[in-house]
């Protein structure tokens, strides 16, 4: 059973890491300025967009300094918590129960 768990968390990790990186690739897209209207981009931004809109919600919109956004820095901020911080903790936290 410690195997399982062990198992889950390690995908956790992985999913945190991977979502990492879609964030990433959107924001270096945004930046670029290719086709907005790409399927690619449209799936990237369907992905993106919901947690980074409440992040922007509970701030006020008071990350936005001269059109330059600052929400997917706080976003992959918490996503590396989450990865580094949380996840490992629990391992180790349901690993020794």
């Amino acid at each position: 059973m410690i195997a399982l768990k062990d198992f889950v968390i390690h995908m956790l990790i992985y999913a945190v890491s991977a979502y990492s990186w879609i964030v990433i690739i959107y924001c270096f897209a945004g930046f670029l300025g290719q086709n907005r209207h790409a399927k690619w981009y449209v799936f990237l931004q369907e992905l993106v967009d919901p947690p980074m809109s409440r992040i922007r919600r509970l701030s006020k919109n008071r990350l936005i300094y001269q059109n330059f956004d600052l929400t997917p820095i706080v976003f992959l901020v918490l996503l590396y918590l989450i990865e580094e911080k949380l996840l490992p903790l629990l391992l180790h936290t349901w690993g020794s129960a």
